[in-house]
Parts: C-alpha cells; structure tokens; sequence
C-alpha cells in the first residue's frame, strides 16, 4: 500500500510536471509568435521611417538647389540649359515642347518672342555639373 501510495504521488508529480512542460512550452510557443509579429512591425516602421527620411532629405537638397539651375517650366535641375530669345535659360527639352505646343511667348515673361533659336549655355551647364559632383 505505501508503494501504491508513493507510485500514485510519482505518477501526480510526472502528471504535474508534463502539465507544466506543455504550459511552458505553449508559452513559449506564444512569446516567438509575439517576437516575430513584433520583429515584422518593426521591419515595416523602419521601412516607413527610411522613406520619411529619403523624402526630408530630397527636400533639403532640393532647397540647396540654386534657382538659377531649375528650368523655370519644368522646376526640375537642368540636364541641357538653353537660352532663348527671351535671354532666360530653360531645359531644352521643356523649350522646344513649349513652342511645339505652338506656343510663341517666353514662358516667363508671356512676351512675344522674336526668335525660336536655342542657344547652349554651356557656363550654366558647367555649373551644374559642378554643384551636382560636390553635393552628391
């Protein structure tokens, strides 16, 4: 009967301690759930503030941008500047899109222009190039 008894009490402990291990084990089962939804919202808000950054960097060197370098149509940084009749410079892709479009006046001034010839401004050119190698 004391052999019973102390067979019964091992059999409890085996019970309890196979309960614990299961409870142990769903509860760690629960934590890495939680470690990989956490570690995957974390990926994404890193992401987010990556983008945030790209964008407020954008920003900041496009406000160092002289104005002088934007095409006064496209404000975008010139890539092959042109002077026209008018005496102002323009990318010379958005000029000739301008008088494509039948478009006979400076688009910065709406005066006539008395000529359609572009010019190269090879100064203005260089100067972007310039500004563009020392602040990449």
């Amino acid at each position: 009967e004391v052999m019973n008894k102390l067979d019964v009490l091992r059999l409890e402990q085996g019970q309890m301690a196979h309960s614990e291990e299961v409870r142990l084990r769903n509860k760690m089962e629960a934590m890495e759930d939680q470690f990989v939804e956490r570690h995957s919202e974390m990926l994404v808000e890193l992401d987010n503030i990556r983008r945030e950054n790209e964008k407020i960097m954008k920003r900041k060197r496009a406000e160092d941008i002289p104005n002088a370098f934007l095409c006064p149509v496209t404000q975008e940084i010139m890539n092959n500047p042109v002077i026209a009749s008018d005496g102002h410079t323009y990318e010379k892709a958005a000029i000739e899109e301008w008088f494509g479009r039948r478009k006979k006046t400076s688009p910065l001034t709406g005066a006539v222009l008395r000529s359609f010839k572009l010019v190269p401004n090879h100064s203005m050119k260089s100067l972007i190039q310039e500004f563009i190698q020392n602040n990449q």
